[in-house]
Formats: C-alpha cells, sequence, structure tokens
C-alpha cells in the first residue's frame, strides 16, 4: 500500500489548481443588534465593548453582530421529520437531554467513557480565576478573548468524574453569558485575523470540540434548564452556520484565504465535522457533513507529503494536526460514516512520519518551531498502533492502559471491538528496520548509530519555507543527541518562536546549530538534496541551502555530514558566493556550559561527552542572554572573514560522560586535495580526503578507516560533477568500474552496504519517458526562479536523481530523491524562468543496476498559472 498511497498522493497534488471564488458560501441572513456609541466604546444591544475591541470588530467586518436566534427560529431550523415531533421549545430541551447516551469523550485526557474518567486536575484553580467563593462570575465581559471555553471542558470532566453539581453548573454558568456577549456576525466578515476576537475562525473552529464534548458530559445535570439547552442548540446552529462560510471554498489550492490555511482551516472543518456529527437534528447539517468531509479528504491530500512528510516544517505542528486528523477519522469510524477518498491512507502516511524521525524512546527532533509544547511522539503513535493494528507504531507506544485499549477499540473498529483489542495486546511491536532516515520534502534527516537509548542521533533540516513561518528558520542547523540527552541542540529548551535574531546577520535565529552569514536582511530558498548515503556503520550527507536578495542568489551555504558510527561526525561547510562577507559558525550547547581546553570544547552530559575541535579555525565559547528569560544559553563559535568561498572543517567526537578524550587531527593540502587525518586516544586514525574549498570542479569527499575485523573500509561521494582528483582516488581502490557516480562504500563488515558491487550503467531512460517539466504540486515553496518536477517511472524500486544546469554553465547539480520507489517525481526548486536546461535521469534500481539517459535539452516554464 505505500507506493499506492503515494502515488495517488502525487496525482492528487500534481493536478493544477483550480482556483473558486473565495466568498461563495451560504451565510443566512439576520438581524443586526442595535448599536449606540457611548464613553469609552460602544453599546451593543446593552452590553459593553470597549473601544478599542470594537476598532477591531470593524477592522475584520465582524460588527453589526447578529441578533439571536428565537426559540421558533430553532424550531424552524430542524430536519422535516423531527420538526413533526418536536413541536415546542420544551419538546427540543427534553430531546436534548436524552442525547448522548454512550458518549465517549476523547480529548485532553485521552479516550475514556465516563465510568473510566477521573478528576482532570486544575479545575479548583480554573473555578477560582472565574467565579469568586459565592460562585458568582467575576466578570462577564466576553466580548473579547477566548473566555473559559477550554476551561468548561475540564469542569465538565470533573463533573463527570465526581457527579459534583458544582462543576455542571460552572459549566452552564459561564457558557450563558459567552453565548448572550460573543455574538457572530451579521455579514461576511472581511477578515478573521485579530489574536484577540472570538470570532476569529482560528477560535471558532478550535474550540468548537471540546465546547461540544462539555456538553455531552453535562448535560444529564438537572442544574440545566430548558433555557440552558436552548441557548447551546442555538449557538451550535450559529456556529455551524459561520464555520460553513469560512470553510468555503473546500480545499487549500488558494493563494490567500481571508480565512486561513494549514492547521487553522483544519481546526475550523473539524469544528464543522462535529457539530454535524454530534447535532444532525439541523435541517443543514447533512450539508455541513459533506462539506466538511470532503474538505477534510482535500486537506489531507494537501498537508501530507508524498514521503510521509507534513507540509507545514514542524514536529509540534504535524502532533497538532495528526490529533486533529485522528479526532475526524475517530468521528468518521465510530458514526459508521464514510471516509474521504485517500483520507485513511493519508492518515497513515503521516503517522509513519513519527517512526523515521523519533529518537530512541519515542523523543522526536524539534524541527521547525516548537510553540506547541512537547516533542514525544508516543501518544501518537499508540493511537496509530490501535487505528491500523500496526506493531511498527507499537515499538513506541509505550505500555497502554486497558481503558485505552478497550474504549480505543470500540470506537476505532465499532464492527469488532473486542477482536481489535485482542490483536492490539497480541501484537509484538516491530523494531525499525532502518537506523537513519531522510524525509526530501520537508527536508528532514535523521542519523542514528542505533535504536538503544544511548545511541547517538543527528537530526538536520535543510529545506524550509520563508512562507510557512513554522519552519523555524534552522535551515542546516544540527541537533546532536547522545546517551539520551541534547548536547547541541537547536531548540534551546525554550518554547517560542524564534527569539532571537542575530543583529547584523541575515534572517536566521540564533537557535540554529549552523553557518550564519553576515549582511543584507535575506531569505533562504528551498535545500537541495545533493547527496545521502546511509548504512549501519556509515551515513553520509550533502545538503545546501541559497540566501537571496533583491530577487537572485546572493549566497549558496552547503553543509556535508560524515557520520562514523557511533562516535565521530565531521561537518564540512562551505559557503560560496560573489566578493567578501563575514561568516560565524556556532554551535549551541543550551543551559550546559562548555568547557574550553587549549581549543578543544568539551560538552558534557550526564552520560555522554561531545568533544568538538575544527581543523580550521580557533574556537571560542560564549553565553548569549534570551530575550523575555532570565535565562542564557552557550555557544561555541567560530568566526572568518575573507573573499568567498570560505570554509570551516569541524571534527565532533562522542564519548562517555565527564570524559574528554585527547583527540588528534592534521590537515594538509596534498596534491590538489585537502586531507584530514584524525583519531582519538584509542582510535585507529581516520582518513578524509576532499576538495580544495576554492575548487572549480566538482565536489567529493573519500574516506578511508578501520573496520571491525580490522580490515581497512572505504567511502566514496560524488556531487554528480567530474572530478580527476576523485577518479584517481576511485582507480588507487581498483574499484572505478563498481562507482555508480554518486556514493559508494567499501566493507567487509557486512553491515547492508555494497562489500562488492557491480553496478552496471544502461542508458535505457529515454528523454521521451521523462516528463520535464512538470508541475511542482505545492505553492508555498519560496523560490528564486520557478519550481517544477521531473517526473518518470521504472520496471522495478528505484533511488532516482536529476543532474541539471542551465545550458553554457559549468557545473551540474544534483537533486536526489532518496527511498525506493518506482515514481520519479524529483523536485528542483530554482529553476530561471523560461531558460533552457540540460538534464539526465538517472535510477539506481534496488538489483543493483543503473539505469540513466542520455543528456536532454528542456525549457524551464515562465510561471505557473491556475
Amino acid at each position: 500500500m505505500p507506493d499506492f498511497s503515494r502515488d495517488e498522493n502525487i496525482r492528487v497534488r500534481s493536478t493544477r489548481p483550480e482556483m473558486p471564488e473565495i466568498y461563495s458560501g451560504p451565510y443566512p441572513p439576520g438581524e443586526a443588534l442595535p448599536e449606540t456609541p457611548v464613553e469609552g466604546g460602544a453599546d451593543i444591544a446593552g452590553r459593553f465593548v470597549k473601544q478599542e475591541h470594537y476598532n477591531a470588530f470593524v477592522k475584520d467586518g465582524t460588527v453589526p453582530f447578529r441578533r439571536e436566534l428565537t426559540d421558533q427560529e430553532l424550531l424552524d431550523a430542524l430536519r422535516p421529520d423531527l420538526r413533526e415531533r418536536l413541536r415546542t421549545p420544551t419538546d427540543l430541551a427534553a430531546h436534548a437531554r436524552a442525547k448522548f447516551p454512550d458518549f465517549v469523550a476523547r480529548l485532553n485526557w485521552g479516550i475514556r467513557t465516563r465510568a473510566q474518567t477521573r478528576p482532570p486536575g486544575g479545575e479548583q484553580r480554573a473555578y477560582d480565576t472565574y467565579f469568586d467563593a459565592a460562585g458568582k462570575l467575576k466578570s462577564t465581559y466576553f466580548a473579547w478573548g477566548y473566555g473559559p471555553q477550554l476551561d468548561m471542558h475540564r469542569w465538565a470532566a470533573a463533573y463527570w468524574a465526581t457527579n459534583d453539581a458544582k462543576w455542571a453548573r460552572a459549566v452552564r454558568d459561564a457558557f450563558e453569558p459567552f453565548y448572550h456577549v460573543c455574538r457572530p456576525p451579521l455579514n461576511k466578515p472581511r477578515r478573521c485575523g485579530d489574536s484577540g476576537a472570538p470570532w476569529k475562525t482560528l477560535v471558532a473552529g478550535a474550540f468548537t470540540p471540546a465546547l461540544v464534548e462539555a456538553y455531552a458530559m453535562v448535560h444529564d445535570s438537572p442544574d440545566w434548564h430548558d433555557a440552558d439547552h436552548l441557548n447551546f442548540l442555538k449557538a451550535m446552529l450559529e456556529r455551524g452556520r459561520f464555520l460553513r462560510y469560512t470553510t468555503t471554498p473546500p480545499g487549500p489550492w488558494l493563494p490567500y484565504s481571508p480565512f486561513g490555511s494549514g492547521n487553522w482551516l483544519l481546526y475550523q472543518l473539524q469544528g464543522l465535522l462535529a457539530i454535524a456529527v454530534h447535532f444532525p437534528e439541523f435541517a443543514e447539517s447533512a450539508d455541513w457533513l459533506d462539506h466538511a468531509t470532503r474538505s477534510i479528504g482535500v486537506h489531507g491530500d494537501w498537508v501530507v507529503m508524498p514521503d510521509s512528510g507534513f507540509d507545514e516544517y514542524s514536529l509540534s505542528y504535524a502532533r497538532q494536526v495528526a490529533g486533529q486528523m485522528a479526532y475526524c477519522y475517530g468521528l468518521f469510524i465510530e458514526n459508521r460514516l464514510p471516509l474521504p477518498p485517500r483520507f485513511d491512507r493519508n492518515l497513515l502516511r503521516l503517522h509513519e512520519m513519527f517512526l523515521k524521525i523519533a529518537r530512541p524512546g519515542g523523543e522526536g527532533i524539534p524541527f521547525g518551531d516548537t510553540h506547541r509544547g512537547g516533542l514525544g511522539v508516543t501518544s501518537e503513535c499508540r493511537w496509530a498502533a490501535l487505528a491500523f493494528l500496526d506493531g511498527r507504531f507499537k515499538y513506541f507506544a509505550g505500555a497502554a492502559p486497558d481503558d485505552f485499549i478497550d474504549t480505543g477499540a470500540r470506537l476505532l473498529h465499532p464492527e469488532a471491538p473486542a477482536s481489535a483489542a485482542a490483536r492490539y495486546r497480541a501484537m509484538e511491536p516491530i523494531r525499525p528496520s532502518a537506523q537513519s532516515h531522510i524525509l526530501p520534502e520537508p527536508g528532514w534527516v535523521v542519523m542514528r548509530s542505533g535504536w538503544e537509548n544511548d545511541a547517538t542521533v543527528i537530526g538536520l533540516a535543510y529545506r524550509g519555507s520563508d512562507r510557512v513561518f513554522h519552519s523555524g528558520w534552522e535551515m542546516l542547523g544540527l541537533n546532536l543527541y547522545a546517551g539520551g540527552e541534547p548536547l547541541l541542540p537547536k531548540q534551546l529548551g525554550f518554547e517560542s518562536y524564534m527569539l532571537g535574531f542575530p543583529e547584523g546577520f541575515c534572517r536566521t535565529p540564533r537557535q540554529a546549530n549552523q553557518v550564519l552569514i553576515e549582511g543584507a536582511d535575506m531569505d533562504r530558498v528551498a535545500g537541495s538534496l545533493r547527496n545521502w548515503f546511509t548504512s549501519e556503520s556509515l551515513d553520509y550527507l550533502d545538503v545546501d541551502h541559497r540566501a537571496w536578495h533583491a530577487g537572485s542568489v546572493r549566497y549558496l551555504s552547503r553543509r556535508r555530514l560524515l557520520f562514523i558510527k557511533p562516535d565521530w561526525m565531521l561537518v564540512v561547510d562551505d559557503v560560496e558566493g560573489p566578493g567578501d562577507a563575514s561568516l560565524l559558525w556556532q554551535a549551541l550547547s543550551d543551559e550546559r556550559v562548555p568547557k574550553l581546553d587549549n581549543g578543544t570544547v568539551a560538552v558534557a552530559g550526564t552520560t555522554a561527552t561531545a568533544t568538538v575541535v575544527s581543523a580550521t579555525h580557533q574556537l571560542t565559547t560564549d553565553a548569549l542572554p534570551v530575550p523575555g528569560y532570565n535565562k542564557s544559553v552557550h555557544r561555541i563559535s567560530a568566526t572568518q572573514t575573507g573573499a568567498l568561498p570560505l570554509r570551516f572543517v569541524t571534527l565532533i567526537h562522542i564519548g562517555p560522560g565527564g570524559a574528554t578524550p585527547a583527540l588528534r587531527h592534521t590537515m594538509r593540502e596534498d596534491n590538489g586535495t585537502t586531507v584530514l587525518e584524525f583519531a582519538g586516544r584509542e582510535d585507529q586514525a581516520h582518513t578524509v580526503t576532499i576538495e580544495p574549498a576554492a575548487a572549480s570542479d566538482g565536489r567529493f569527499l573519500c574516506w578511508s578507516g578501520p573496520s571491525r575485523d580490522g580490515k581497512p573500509r572505504r567511502f566514496f561521494a560524488s556531487d554528480g560533477n567530474p572530478s580527476a582528483a576523485l577518479q584517481a582516488l576511485l582507480g588507487s581502490a581498483g574499484e572505478t568500474p563498481a562507482w555508480n557516480g554518486r556514493a559508494l562504500l567499501l566493507s567487509s563488515d557486512g553491515d547492508g552496504a555494497n562489500s562488492a558491487p557491480a553496478s552496471q550503467t544502461v542508458e535505457s531512460l529515454t528523454p521521451e519517458s521523462v516528463d520535464a517539466f512538470a508541475y511542482h504540486g505545492r505553492l508555498e515553496m519560496t523560490v528564486v526562479g520557478i519550481p517544477a518536477r521531473v517526473v518518470w517511472q521504472t520496471p522495478e524500486r528505484a533511488v532516482h536523481s536529476v543532474r541539471y544546469r542551465e545550458t553554457g554553465k559549468a557545473l551540474w547539480q544534483r537533486q536526489l530523491q532518496p527511498g525506493l520507489h518506482q515514481k520519479a517525481w524529483v523536485l528542483l526548486p530554482d529553476l530561471t524562468p523560461g531558460a533552457e536546461y540540460e538534464l539526465q535521469v538517472v535510477s539506481e534500481l534496488e538489483s543493483g543496476r543503473v539505469l540513466t539517459s542520455t543528456c536532454f535539452r528542456r525549457t524551464a516554464p515562465r510561471e505557473w498559472k491556475p
């Protein structure tokens, strides 16, 4: 199923967008509430609104407010079959009390029935915030802000657990003024953006499922009177109509939407789905359900990438959206509603991403901003293990409580819950087959020395997007974990958006472990994956990012990582561009104080120590204040100023905690190459040969070192450009016929690498079989020029790549698509519009053969028009 699912997603995403009208949703007419200017604000139907808040409502177009529905209007909104039976408000209130006889809650504290619910904690503290000692609201000014919507859910859970009427009354007494004061807009608003507005679409959508659950948990309380039930039904009717309008048109293919996109749009659709499913009494609910179902399906096609990556470039937001999609999936399955097309496969692929970026023990890598909280992926994997009965997820799921298994099986497998629960309990966890993973679309890389808790783990992001705020600006930023601890993290340990831009440097935050370029305010372009190789003993990564200013590329920042498992990492940073530049290489150790001794820096954790040395520069350490916090973080850095290109070569050794090994290293120029030799106190020597920083031909890396049985190992990697020095090194190893042009590991260890490769290159891919240039399938790419895809098919699964260059240029670029797939769908992110390009496509088949095309020429598109 994975390749089928991937190909389906590519097909959908490759369809050129058709732009529907923005303002096309139905929004029933209403009657305006009277407004009167008063001192300090406005009086709206007898309720005061502060002037600053009223001004924001005017700006958004959310005033005038519409008056409340009458009981008769509520009755008239029911389905005709119910209208015949529910003739009076009393009938409708009695009907509402009888709803939700077997309700199962699923938000905030796990899947649970009433009998399984425990007091959530914090309910009294939240109560004291809003109510005085006599149980009276301290303030009913809910015209601004979000009000106690989430606290209502907490109080409702406390009522469910204790049957204490105090909590049911708290929900009622907080909801009533909130409903009366927070009136929906009369007309179609122009925008819904101000963060404090209660009818901001994110707020109206995101809080709806919690309100629905709160009502379901307290609706049987005798303290809820007929009028209270009717008001809640009116609120859901109003909110459903508003969300139906603001989620129109369905889908993400919009250049602009005044109502939000991404997780905002999904929150709105999730809220609309919750109302449609739980309140099918309304005549409009069938349309709401159809609209929400179709739109949630299209959203899944958009936000989940073909390789299981996530479109918003943040692990925290991936976890959030996975929870949103899982909530929707649960409503569909529990209520036996048809799933949107491809929704289950998209949801599975999204959760598969967590398997690829998890650290041992179920923690994730902090890709993107961390504003949405923790990095653990245990709860997501536990849900996926039960939903899909897949042992891969159970490996990271931890111990699941019986209540979760039994009640979750009832929701997710309603046809045979007992059988599903038994299968889950009997299912064996499946350990990941690969140590290291790469997600090429979001550009997330995780290198691991193993899956033990003390394994060394390296995370790096190379793509990101300037138009997706959650990218976190960490392009090429390094995250290093060892012994289960972060030693060189980009996160800084603080949950915040991009605090602390270095003054005078380009738009990159201090929390990224990378090279910063001093100068103009520049954007970063979607990065290139030039090379990737992984085995049990060695990983290699070659990626770059382009910094651009005033519409053209100004600098190219390139990072190569060689990870010799489990304890050595070589980092080669090259910055290319015109003229001179001032560069800052940095690695942050968060609140761990690095120890500098004669040019060697040690960052010690409890069980592991990272020792950092530079082969090219003098390292220094300092402490940086964190804006907004009374704390400092520590940094290792080096600087360099001069004519580009400039280079930093850094070695990092991982050893036991509290120990600083005596590292030995030398670097020299030798016959047109740069040779680095290094070793620890007891290590046998490693030798790495690379091209000089100012080389005019191809860049390459060759490594030789000891194997476990004492026989030498060798590794060769190229960026796809010819190199006489590389050919000489391959020739001296006697391996030129086996060279596939990209990467080769010669080893006798049996670690999954080619020990005696016999690759055969065949020119069997014809230019006519290659679709170039195809629509790129994404609107959020920030590019210099124009993005496009190169698409072709092979008879068996393969690793695909494209070598390309503008006609007349000397050097080739390579874009690699890792993973084994029959369909190649390779993104070229930075073509010159209308320029002619030379291309060659390459497919490294699973069987060992290498298929290539002859070089051919194609003209890049000038623009993509809908």
